[in-house]
């Protein structure tokens, strides 16, 4: 299984990271499988657009939902 922790940086962006057991799993698959590729469906995007807008403007030092998404 392939733990990741997320976050929001010091100018707003919200960074996903492998945590370091995750990362050589993930590396381990890579060397084997080759790059991965992240798709999304705009469909799904536009369904989602306005909760993504407004992450954009929550702080990680209050994200609602922060025990269950990123810790």
């Amino acid at each position: 299984m392939m733990l990741l922790t997320a976050f929001f940086t010091s100018d707003g962006i919200f960074e996903i990271q492998f945590l370091t057991d995750s990362q050589t799993e993930f590396d381990r698959l890579a060397n084997q499988i080759g790059p991965f590729l992240a798709v999304e469906s705009m469909a799904y995007f536009e369904a989602y657009a306005h909760v993504l807008a407004g992450m954009k403007g929550i702080s990680s030092d209050d994200f609602p939902m922060a025990k269950y998404i990123v810790r």
